[in-house]
């Protein structure tokens, strides 16, 4: 049975062409920060679901590193749409926020897959027109250049309950009282799930991979009150040179 389902319009954050962030996004009960260094490749989708009686924030990172065809960075563009527009059919549907994910990802799969026959087709149809000889052909794209499961990581929260969904191709972590939690699937080309609890005052880290060489202490010391300086910080300790993207999320009340 369909639930009925109310949100809004995601926010996309693109990063700069040259610079980098910091990038602020408050919304509801969360406040994020994101900060990019001189390059990246990483787009993020935030979106705030009502579900019945029900509060679901959903963020996405998707990004398109290693990826050599030309039409690379607009399959991603693409590719972070549909989770936008697939948020609604893969939460009304499903109450345990893990079916949710894994249903966000398949839908995705297939109608990237879709676009990718779209793509072949009108290639095919104006085969005959004159070309650039050094114009790629869409037939050399390979997978690991649209699939969600290797380009694209999900965090749905939902009351205290938060699940991280994808390949590995960012690190996620949440920094609590305890200490910090590794919430970063498998880097195996499938889909993972990872679930914890949090805090009211608990700090969510999403990076790129090059993030989970530092160590844990550094980071937890490097968390402060302030989510912009705290993203800052940790941006400034990733190792990685140009192609890093550090989006720190904090729970308010």
């Amino acid at each position: 049975m369909q639930r009925e389902v109310n949100w809004p319009r995601g926010v996309r954050f693109y990063p700069l062409d040259c610079g980098f962030g910091p990038q602020i996004h408050v919304q509801g009960g969360l406040s994020c920060a994101r900060m990019d260094k001189k390059l990246s490749f990483n787009l993020n989708l935030f979106q705030e679901l009502q579900v019945g009686d029900e509060k679901i924030h959903v963020i996405v990172s998707d990004g398109y590193r290693g990826a050599r065809h030309p039409l690379a960075r607009d399959l991603c563009l693409y590719r972070l749409g549909l989770f936008n527009m697939c948020l609604s059919e893969a939460f009304c549907t499903n109450r345990n926020l893990r079916c949710s994910i894994e249903s966000l990802f398949c839908r995705v799969k297939q109608r990237t897959q879709d676009r990718i026959q779209e793509l072949i087709q009108v290639e095919e149809d104006e085969k005959d027109w004159e070309k650039d000889d050094e114009v790629e052909s869409i037939h050399t794209i390979r997978e690991d250049e649209w699939l969600p499961e290797l380009h694209s990581t999900v965090i749905a929260i939902k009351g205290n309950a938060v699940v991280v969904g994808g390949p590995g191709a960012f690190v996620v972590a949440l920094v609590c009282s305890e200490g910090l939690k590794w919430l970063t699937p498998k880097d195996d080309g499938n889909m993972n799930l990872l679930e914890a609890t949090k805090q009211p005052e608990d700090i969510l880290i999403m990076a790129t991979l090059s993030f989970k060489k530092l160590d844990s202490l550094t980071i937890k010391e490097a968390v402060g009150n302030d989510v912009v300086q705290t993203t800052k910080v940790l941006s400034e300790l990733d190792l990685a040179d140009k192609d890093s993207t550090v989006l720190v999320v904090k729970f308010e009340g």
